[in-house]
């Protein structure tokens, strides 16, 4: 705070945290919270950046960096842990020229998708028993170390990295410099998450040293879904555009499609408040969040296995892959720049292969047979020209476009879908690394186009996600009716077969959180029972399920938390009851479990928003 001869100014100090799959970012705001909220609108001056230690010479202050984690050869020693491309980068090099060593962790982020790494067959996934590899920069060993440690560690040097940006940002301002304690980290998560995963995104929160009180459910960290950060930003900036005496937004709908580099995130959603003179804003969920792992990725594996390998050879692209140093320059330097540029109607995009040949160390010679091989294989109009003087190589345009298919096919598909059920929304918002490609934007809105809708991409749609997550922390109740995205349960006795427990409802689908809220108050869920006469405990395992289940062992069945509770045996059997009241009214769902024989009541907590 700041005294004043005329009045006490409380700030309120915001980072958030974009913590991607692929790339990430950060950005930070300050509040004045003396204002009533109605005052405050939406409008609001927010700093971001890069999350890297060092200068990224690669990118521009306009897009994000790859999610990367670089700890020193003593592994203990978190003093010396730093982030981003360029420091990676320049630790490789000098692992060549000296005896030191480094250790590096990329795609961990990945580990946190409960429901892809149980498509793939894992059972009883949880998450904080999970190990995760650090690679030597060197190229030689690899040891595992726990996810939580990885992340926690990357958490605390975005987590610096954001606290200077503020501490900075308030000096220019004038305006009194926070203490650690008094910043509000808002962390990004994707709506398709589990609630096992936002909830160890708080743990991790708490170890980075981001939450003071000790505890996970702080009011000092929220979790701000990544297309509701989306959604804020994109409204900012759609209706300054707009003529706002003609504007009338109550009722309207409209879709936030995130495209990023592992994810694609898409949410609808209503404005049911809105004030012209101040911008104030709350939307209704109409739809539970939706999506699937169609990212950015895709594309490079795309390249990298269906042009890479044959010009290569299997041999070659053998060592190319297996060098994670090599393919991350080679992607950073040549090819995202390429398909960034991408545009349908060029006749064709170059690929410069002069440093990937020298880095392999081999002859320029041995390009052009496997060009030949592949060529035989494809028609004239997708087949590949070899430039040998200047190295380069070319990919006809209707063979680069084959490569964004996997992606824009199931997301035109779940768009098809969403927009059959609610014939209402008429607006859509593209934002994302991926969001921010122009094929990628020209494809959709000629999609959408043809269903009667208008697509929208703001300006800096790559840090549309953090900068709308700033918005968010300033004013989180401008989402207030969200929907269960997923049906909740906990595990109850099978009487016919204990093997194998029972997927109880507490929450289906669809339901409107408010409404959930409303229900268990009025008639709390139960009774519940111990197992038998002889328990001491009640275990309370909570878990989650996209499709009706019958058995927790389900594919479909996600594992959130787990609860003791303690058995009062002073009772009759009969007499030992729970029941239980939920709570959606906060940033977390809650659970309240009442032993009806002392009337004490346990608390679970989990992270659904």
């Amino acid at each position: 705070t700041k005294q004043t001869e005329m009045e006490e100014v409380e700030l309120a100090y915001l980072v958030s945290i974009d913590f991607g799959t692929t790339r990430s970012g950060l950005a930070w705001t300050v509040s004045d919270n003396t204002c009533k909220s109605e005052e405050r609108g939406i409008d609001v001056s927010i700093e971001s950046k890069y999350a890297s230690s060092a200068t990224e010479t690669r990118t521009s202050p306009f897009e994000k960096v790859e999610t990367i984690l670089v700890v020193a050869q003593d592994i203990a020693d978190t003093r010396q842990d730093s982030i981003g491309p360029a420091v990676f980068l320049a630790g490789a090099e000098d692992a060549l020229d000296s005896e030191a060593n480094a250790w590096y962790a990329v795609d961990f982020k990945m580990l946190l998708d409960v429901k892809t790494r149980a498509a793939t067959g894992e059972k009883d996934i949880k998450i904080e028993e999970t190990k995760c590899t650090l690679h030597d920069l060197k190229g030689g060993s690899m040891i595992q170390v726990p996810l939580l440690e990885v992340i926690t560690r990357y958490l605390r040097v975005a987590g610096d990295i954001g606290y200077k940006g503020i501490t900075n940002m308030t000096e220019k301002q004038l305006k009194p410099q926070p203490k650690r304690s008094d910043v509000t980290w808002i962390i990004t998560v994707p709506a398709m998450w589990t609630d096992q995963a936002r909830m160890f995104m708080r743990k991790a929160a708490l170890g980075a040293n981001l939450i003071q009180d000790a505890k996970v459910f702080s009011e000092n960290v929220r979790i701000c879904l990544e297309p509701e950060g989306a959604a804020l930003h994109c409204f900012h900036h759609w209706i300054s555009d707009q003529p706002k005496d003609t504007v009338d937004l109550h009722g309207k709908q409209f879709v936030v499609i995130d495209l990023g580099g592992g994810t694609a995130d898409i949410t609808v959603h209503q404005v049911i408040e809105w004030s012209l003179a101040t911008n104030k804003l709350k939307f209704d969920e109409i739809v539970p969040p939706s999506g699937g792992p169609w990212g950015g990725r895709m594309i490079w594996n795309e390249f990298a296995t269906k042009i890479l390998r044959p010009v290569l050879g299997n041999e070659t692209f053998r060592r190319f892959q297996s060098n994670d140093v090599l393919c991350r320059k080679y992607k950073l330097d040549v090819f995202d720049c390429v398909i960034a540029e991408f545009n349908a109607e060029d006749r064709g995009s170059v690929f410069k292969l002069g440093d990937l040949i020298n880095d392999l160390e081999i002859q320029v010679a041995s390009i052009a047979p496997g060009i030949d091989s592949y060529n035989d294989l494809q028609p004239e109009a997708k087949r590949l020209t070899w430039n040998a003087r200047n190295k380069q190589l070319k990919v006809p345009a209707e063979v680069v476009l084959s490569w964004f298919m996997p992606i824009l096919d199931p997301v035109k598909a779940l768009l098809q879908k969403i927009l059959n059920e609610n014939g209402d929304v008429k607006l859509a918002f593209l934002v994302g690394g991926l969001g921010a490609n122009s094929f990628v934007f020209q494809t959709l809105k000629l999609f959408l186009g043809n269903q009667g809708m208008a697509l929208y991409q703001p300006p800096e749609a790559g840090l549309a996600v953090v900068k709308g997550a700033a918005r968010f922390g300033r004013d989180e109740s401008v989402f207030s009716g969200r929907i269960a995205r997923t049906n909740y349960g906990i595990a109850v006795n099978n009487r016919t077969d204990a093997s194998k427990p029972i997927f109880a409802m507490i929450i289906p689908k669809g339901e409107k959180l408010e409404a959930c809220t409303l229900r268990t108050r009025q008639k709390p869920l139960g009774p519940y029972y111990p197992f038998d006469d002889s328990s001491t405990v009640v275990l309370i395992n909570l878990y989650e399920s996209d499709t009706v289940v019958r058995y927790i062992g389900d594919p479909a069945c996600a594992y959130i938390a787990q609860l003791e509770i303690p058995v009062n045996r002073t009772v009759p059997y009969s007499q030992r009851q729970y029941t239980i009241t939920l709570d959606a009214s906060g940033t977390s769902l809650k659970g309240y479990f009442t032993d009806l024989s002392t009337n004490h009541m346990y608390l679970l907590e989990w992270s659904s928003h």
